[in-house]
């Protein structure tokens, strides 16, 4: 049966990143002469010598019985470190005692090879003689007080060039005698890449890389870089996301312009999530308090560049995720439409209306009609144009006025009047009911025109269509929209 490698699993270059494409070569003890190691304990499959470490600078190496020299060379071939007299035996190999450290400690040829897991705070790992430890001589720390470790040479001598070596709480490293001095190695980075609750009063220092699902409670304190790892694009479907980790990609259904984003599952209470467009070509829109999502200005955020991003926070006695920061809001776009003329027919639709419009302007200018109706402008969703349920009034300052149930009105009632120009405003006032509310101003033949009036929807608006009340035809004129969105 082969015992595991007395290395650690992982392997870090001396600036603490994993040793990708790494070369551990394995020797007889005190020689050159290649000894064999296994990909499993049952040593049914040798390792190519020297071991290829993966892009994580991990591999699986076990030993056989006897005495090995370990060479570690990075993925240019160039030396990292080297350990000898390691044996494959269970006697005294590395790891084979594990011990709790929760005082200061004079370390002793006692603790070659183990593993000392540092439970409180503060302590200081005080170093036997290099003369006395000789070269090879290695143990592991691992800091799990909650503080520092301060690892500390005999009188003059040096750990990594330096007086001491503090290892931070959460970090391990593997101490080891040159001959010369002190060397740490392997320097776990600060990664918290299991399911954790942190409670209480919490400090970390340093680089975090928290990959797990994390939950903080009490006081904490990050000093140093926190990084949350990209946890992939999330596709809508049917205006619903679940998100999988604290910072996605989001991109619209079957790759579509423009998709609606309205429900994102239900997360723990405090849950972070942090949103940003997965393209520059397709706009995502949050949708605001449609499905589980209220933002901060109760209005809809367009995600139209994957330089924009959303935060939230799940908040469980709402059952909804609020919008914690959000891109700041652009100027109003203002886009004018094709105009059409109006000096025939009786209808002119305009049908490209996009998603999130708030306001409609529509422009008359030298408009007139074959008789006295009145002209009327209408409004219309995914389900057709909207032929009644206004409330509208126009007046004409020189005499006369009507209402209307079918439209908007622009007050015309003769067959004469010719519309010098007309701007007929219709706003939105209400995202969840498509509510809406209409000002128009003119002039025709020296009298001022006005109407207003108000409608809901049964959706979002997608097309405006300009008629008349009656059976008129337009004998004059253009019409023409632009919207703001």
């Amino acid at each position: 049966m082969a015992l595991f490698a007395p290395v650690l699993q992982q392997y870090f270059d001396n600036n603490g990143d994993p040793l990708a494409g790494g070369l551990l070569y394995t020797y007889e003890a005190g020689t050159s002469a290649p000894k064999a190691t296994y990909t499993s304990e049952d040593e049914s499959t040798a390792n190519a010598n020297p071991v290829v470490l993966d892009a994580g600078g991990r591999a699986s190496v076990w030993l056989e019985s006897g005495s090995y020299k370990l060479v570690l060379h990075d993925s240019a071939d160039v030396l990292v470190a080297q350990e000898d007299d390691i044996t494959g035996s269970a006697a005294n190999v590395f790891g084979s005692s594990v011990v709790d450290v929760a005082a200061n400690l004079n370390i002793t040829s006692v603790y070659r090879n183990n593993v000392l897991r540092c439970t409180a705070t503060p302590i200081t790992l005080t170093l036997l003689p290099v003369a006395t430890a000789g070269e090879g001589f290695l143990f592991s720390v691992k800091n799990i007080s909650g503080g520092d470790i301060t690892i500390d040479p005999d009188a003059a001598e040096l750990i990594d060039g330096a007086a001491t070596l503090v290892l931070q709480d959460g970090q391990s490293a593997l101490i080891v005698c040159d001959g010369t001095g002190w060397v740490s190695l392997f320097i776990a980075p600060d990664i918290v890449d299991e399911d954790n609750t942190f409670t209480g009063n919490n400090t970390f220092t340093g680089d975090n890389d928290f990959q797990g699902d994390d939950t903080f409670s009490g006081d904490v304190t990050f000093t140093g870089a926190v990084s949350f790892a990209d946890d992939g694009e999330l596709t809508i479907s049917s205006g619903s996301i679940t998100p999988t980790g604290v910072y996605h990609r989001v991109d619209t259904e079957a790759d579509a312009a423009t998709d609606d984003l309205d429900t994102i599952t239900a997360g723990t209470s405090g849950q972070k999530l942090i949103l940003r467009a997965e393209s520059d070509v397709r706009d995502v829109i949050i949708k605001h308090n449609t499905g589980n999502i209220v933002t901060s200005d109760e209005q809809d955020i367009t995600l139209g560049t994957d330089k924009k991003n959303v935060s939230f926070a799940y908040d469980t006695n709402l059952s909804l995720w609020v919008v914690t920061s959000q891109p700041k809001s652009q100027a109003t776009t203002l886009v004018t439409d094709t105009a059409q003329a109006t000096t025939s027919g009786t209808a002119f639709l305009f049908s490209n209306i996009p998603s999130g419009t708030q306001a409609i302007h529509v422009n008359f200018l030298g408009n007139s009609l074959s008789g006295t109706d009145n002209i009327i402008v209408q409004m219309g969703d995914s389900g057709g144009l909207e032929t009644s349920g206004y409330a509208s009034h126009g007046t004409n300052s020189g005499g006369g006025s009507s209402t209307s149930s079918a439209g908007f009105l622009v007050y015309m009632a003769n067959a004469s009047r010719t519309i010098e120009g007309y701007v007929l405003t219709i706003n939105l006032v209400d995202v969840a009911s498509n509510s809406w509310v209409a000002c128009g101003c003119g002039s025709s033949d020296a009298n001022t025109l006005s109407s207003g009036g108000s409608k809901s929807l049964s959706g979002e608006l997608d097309r405006i269509n300009i008629t008349r009340t009656g059976a008129n035809t337009f004998d004059a004129g253009s019409v023409n929209i632009s919207y703001e969105f």
